[in-house]
């Protein structure tokens, strides 16, 4: 039915053309239309509902494409209080509409004042990653992960090379200098992720159809960690949903940096 209404609608747009005697599309395929008519007579009409038909397919087409509705997520804890640094990807039911299309902007994760900056980064399969140090210092970037091992030995200023990463899963960051020294890169094989703020909010802009939403934050409980839930994406309708996930109490590993610094270690 759909596929008759686009044909019906791409037969007014050609009558219209051919109705408007002084457009030079006009003039263009009444020369073609004479001459076909000459020739093959048949074989024109049969050519004719071709190209309506191809003209009504374009335009379901460029209506999928176009198609894409905002989804509003508000993420809590268990006692109602925003959760930052949340990561929330949604995955595709629809294997058709999954683009495997990756950013050809390569990601940065700075050092400043003996930190990594961001904290959090998601980034899609096959993004690269520079690791540019701006402290006066020099540092150690390593993973030991099993979505990517690598490490950028003492160094200051920008690597030579960026970093790819090729698998998903968590990269977890560290500093072999400086122990404090933590990130994490979530790995996903979606384009459609991003990050929540302070206030819990993230949104992601989704063609229309259904969706696996998966969230991942650091201080997520065994119940809470790679939560999923399912959504349908409607058409001309803006989504909102609010998500808990249980947080566990902040660990912090290694030792603190005054510390390390009164006894003169770690410059």
């Amino acid at each position: 039915m759909l596929g008759y209404i686009y044909w019906l609608q791409s037969k007014i747009f050609l009558d219209m053309v051919m109705s408007t005697p002084n457009s030079r599309m006009n003039r263009n395929c009444n020369k073609w239309h004479a001459f076909c008519e000459k020739k093959e007579p048949q074989k024109t009409h049969h050519l004719l509902q071709l190209v309506m038909w191809a003209l009504g397919i374009s335009l379901i087409c460029m209506n999928a494409i176009v198609s894409a509705e905002m989804l509003n997520l508000t993420i809590t804890d268990s006692s109602g209080n925003p959760v930052n640094n949340a990561v929330v990807s949604a995955y595709s039911q629809n294997a058709a509409s999954q683009t495997s299309m990756t950013s050809a902007t390569t990601i940065i994760i700075d050092q400043i004042d003996k930190k990594f900056v961001n904290h959090v980064t998601p980034v899609q399969v096959g993004t690269a990653i520079s690791f540019p140090n701006h402290d006066q210092i020099r540092h150690h970037v390593y993973s030991f992960s099993a979505a990517k091992t690598f490490e950028i030995p003492l160094y200051k200023g920008i690597p030579a090379e960026p970093i790819v990463f090729k698998q998903a899963g968590l990269v977890t960051l560290g500093c072999n200098i400086h122990d404090w020294m933590s990130a994490y890169i979530v790995v996903v094989d979606s384009p459609y992720f991003s990050t929540s703020d302070q206030h819990g909010h993230v949104s992601l802009t989704l063609p229309v159809g259904d969706y696996e939403l998966r969230f991942w934050h650091r201080d997520a409980d065994a119940h809470s960690k790679n939560t999923t839930q399912a959504i349908t994406i409607s058409a001309e309708q803006e989504t909102n949903l609010p998500v808990e996930i249980n947080l566990k109490p902040p660990s912090f590993s290694g030792r603190s940096p005054a510390s390390m610094f009164n006894r003169g270690r770690y410059r």
